[in-house]
């Protein structure tokens, strides 16, 4: 994409953050809004646990990221400068600017600033390592969903997508809980975002009993015909464990319910 036969190259793990992709980000296009959610862990020198992944570009784009603090700061200020009503008019559009954007920061800080530490044009380093899910509200009050890759890429999400160390299990539980709206032909995309908060808090939360590097709150931000808000920790962590709970509930009812009970005897019928 960016120059032909040309490679480049990751930074060494010796890199000023270690664990810099160490996170979990996903996002779920709803047929009313946008859902993204992560950890709020990261790892350098020190663990911290309150560290924004989400940003507000304005008052109709947010963006979760995973990669160096320095590439995060440079893309989120950048957008925040750069991208404007009028880039809304159309997924297309937005998609162009952010394409544009992405190019001139990947060739400022990976092409000219290999170049100046004296490496050729055929082991270019990396020194721009960003990528991060786009939720955006456009001028017709539809909802596009795009992953930004690391090497500059954009593709669009239709359903839901996971970025970060945490992926692999993002993702499974991403399958478990779709498998659900399949049985209606549908998909968590076809639901409504207040299921699809829940969803999205319980799939943080199931990533951090498992991924090492992912941790801290649950942070969750929808985009809808009002905007860019970010849900209060306590209201996500409430609602999130009254659903926990009603759906215990319902399962225990459903176990115990005779028609649904394991007749032992005929299974085992030699007992």
């Amino acid at each position: 994409m960016l120059l032909d036969n040309t490679q480049i190259e990751p930074r060494s793990q010796e890199s000023e953050n270690l664990h810099e992709n160490m996170t979990t980000i996903i996002g779920i296009k709803c047929k009313d809004g946008i859902v993204i959610a992560s950890d709020s862990q990261a790892s350098s020198q020190m663990k911290n646990m309150q560290v924004s992944k989400i940003f507000k570009i304005n008052d109709n784009i947010g963006i979760g990221t995973a990669g160096s603090e320095r590439s995060i700061k440079i893309l989120v200020e950048t957008l925040q400068q750069r991208l404007k009503p009028e880039n809304l008019e159309s997924e297309q559009k937005l998609r162009d600017n952010l394409e544009n954007i992405l190019l001139e920061l990947h060739r400022h800080y990976s092409f000219e600033r290999s170049r100046k530490l004296g490496f050729d044009d055929k082991n270019i380093r990396n020194f721009f390592e960003v990528e991060a899910i786009v939720g955006a509200k456009l001028s017709n009050d539809t909802f596009c969903l795009l992953h930004i890759m690391s090497d500059g890429w954009i593709d669009t999400v239709n359903s839901y997508n996971a970025i970060g160390s945490g992926f692999p299990f993002a993702n499974l539980v991403f399958n478990q809980q779709n498998r659900i709206p399949m049985m209606d032909g549908k998909s968590l995309s076809d639901l409504d975002i207040s299921y699809n908060i829940w969803i999205a808090s319980y799939i943080i939360n199931e990533v951090k009993a498992i991924e090492l590097y992912t941790g801290g709150n649950t942070k969750v931000v929808i985009i809808t015909n009002e905007g860019f808000q970010e849900i209060p920790n306590k209201i996500q962590r409430d609602f999130y464990e009254k659903t926990i709970r009603a759906i215990s509930k319902v399962m225990e009812e459903k176990l115990s319910d005779e028609e649904n009970k394991l007749d032992f005897k005929n299974m085992f019928p030699n007992n």
